[in-house]
């Protein structure tokens, strides 16, 4: 046996490429483990390297019942299902042990052992832990599975996800607080969760007040309170926060003269019933890291409330880190809306926007109308020229005839050179031939270097154009994987024109394909 093979850290990083992790919810493949097992029965050296990467992450719990006698367990019919057909005995609980101390993720518990074998496999005859070496935990939060946490909740624990199944949620009041002591070590938490539930904003931030090394929160229907943000802002270690603002909070962290800071976060998320909260806590906290911020709202902002946001996030981002900026409104808009939602979206209000000059994602999303016009477009790009998305109404639509033609729409492929994929409404009324500036930039060079996505939102069209449009996207869709999009969503298909105009597009996009097929090399003809 070679010298380097007498190490177990060179041992485990070769038996690791057999069986690499897998993300949650997907079996491992059997051929994997069946080569693992090979390699534990190889010799002696061999043995426990192949059984620590064999054992290191349990899909469900299914596998501790098959590593026992037979006679120890039965499969219901039909069912990955297996439970203890008799009382364990102490030679199996060692077995078990020799195996569950191997154990460093369990993805989900619940499945795999029927329910009275997952609680006699939690109250083991010894007090010591079933996993002591745990490190991730994925937990189905439900009434059952409650008395079990503390079995689960040890030191070595750096990641706990809980999701609560809805309709079954205990009472937050007597969610285990405790779980900050019993894991101080966390570093990766988040909550799964359909809707709020009562006493759940106190309960959870009460939670994560007590650990000091997070780096990772996802907990989008949680409020996280005062206490607590500024309990993360003071966290080192923080780079991604997804919550929800109550606008009681962000009015008592605006009424404190200090500013929050947050050193190292890179990936801020934020939901809120209105805008205004997350601009008012955006104008008291620094983010000077943040490469990602993703505001989600359920009411269309007034038209002063967004000017106001935007300029609290050049305030607070740096314009030289900040690559991706996500407004979206959730839901329709109410009779309580006033009609604020009528307003125009246009340049002027996204102007704070352009100071951010390696932006690579710019996603607004609002229930308002859009006038945006072609030197808007182009002032735009010059300012963003890293811009890879473009997305503007993709889900609300623009509802007015767009100022952006097909010629603007073709000047700004040719700045924005990394462009993947654009929802911009076009204008398209009298397009009835193609533009010779179509054909000057296939002469200068220009050919789309990567497969584009197209969402044409709800422009409106004529069938005179159909054609000319068809050549057009023809001569800028070139790529095999290129795809488009068009009237696509639930809010535009209200619309009493959205039937006639989404056939009218199919057109297009299929005649452009079919001529693509039919003349990849030739530049479309210019009449």
């Amino acid at each position: 046996m070679h010298h380097a093979l007498r190490l177990e850290e060179i041992l485990l990083n070769i038996f690791g490429q057999c069986y690499p992790p897998t993300p949650i919810n997907r079996q491992r493949a059997p051929r994997a483990t069946a080569d693992l097992a090979a390699l534990a029965r190889t010799c002696r050296r061999f043995k426990e390297p192949a059984l620590d990467v064999l054992w290191t992450e349990l899909v469900n719990l299914s596998p501790l019942a098959r590593c026992l006698p037979e006679a120890s367990h039965r499969i219901y019919p039909g069912y990955t299902w297996y439970s203890f057909s008799r009382p364990l005995k102490a030679a199996e609980w060692e077995t078990l042990r020799n195996y569950t101390r191997r154990v460093r993720s369990v993805l989900d518990f619940t499945r795999g052992l029927n329910w009275d074998s997952v609680k006699t496999l939690f109250n083991p005859p010894t007090p010591d832990p079933m996993f002591p070496n745990l490190r991730i935990l994925r937990w189905e939060f439900i009434r059952e599975t409650f008395p079990l946490m503390h079995h689960l909740a040890v030191p070595s624990l750096t990641s706990l996800e809980i999701n609560f199944v809805f309709g079954d949620v205990p009472s937050f009041h007597s969610f285990p607080l405790s779980l900050g002591d019993l894991c101080p070590n966390i570093r990766r938490f988040r909550i799964g969760m359909r809707r709020p539930q009562a006493g759940s904003d106190e309960a959870i931030s009460g939670l994560v007040r007590r650990w000091a090394n997070l780096q990772d929160i996802h907990c989008p229907f949680i409020s996280l309170d005062s206490d607590s943000l500024t309990h993360l802002s003071r966290t080192p270690f923080l780079t991604n926060l997804s919550f929800a603002l109550d606008t009681l909070v962000a009015d008592y962290i605006t009424s404190s003269d200090s500013i929050l800071l947050f050193p190292q976060l890179r990936d801020l998320e934020i939901y809120s019933q209105s805008l205004k909260p997350i601009s008012r806590l955006l104008s008291h906290i620094r983010l000077p890291m943040v490469e990602s911020l993703t505001v989600n709202i359920e009411s269309c902002p007034p038209k002063h409330i967004l000017r106001s946001y935007l300029i609290a996030v050049q305030k607070s981002c740096s314009r030289h880190i900040l690559v991706s900026l996500r407004l979206t409104q959730t839901r329709s808009p109410s009779c309580t809306n006033h009609g604020l939602e009528r307003y125009q979206l246009t340049l002027d209000d996204m102007r704070p926007c352009i100071t951010f000059g390696q932006l690579r994602r710019i996603d607004i999303n609002i229930a308002s109308t859009v006038n945006v016009t072609n030197n808007d477009l182009l002032e735009l790009a010059s300012a963003c020229p890293h811009l890879e998305y473009l997305l503007i109404n993709e889900e609300w639509g623009w509802k007015t005839a767009s100022g952006i033609t097909p010629d603007g729409l073709l000047q700004l492929f040719q700045r924005l050179r990394s462009l993947r994929h654009f929802c911009l409404a076009i204008d398209t009324c009298g397009y009835t031939k193609i533009s010779p500036a179509l054909e000057s930039a296939r002469i200068a060079g220009f050919i789309p270097r990567i497969p584009l996505s197209v969402n044409v939102a709800d422009s409106i069209i004529h069938p005179e154009s159909v054609d000319a449009l068809a050549d057009f996207f023809r001569g800028v869709m070139q790529q095999a994987n290129s795809s488009s999009w068009y009237w696509s969503t639930s809010a535009m298909a209200d619309r009493l024109d959205s039937e006639i105009s989404r056939k009218l597009w199919e057109d297009v996009f299929v005649k452009s394909q079919e001529r693509v097929r039919a003349h990849p090399q030739n530049s479309p003809t210019v009449s």
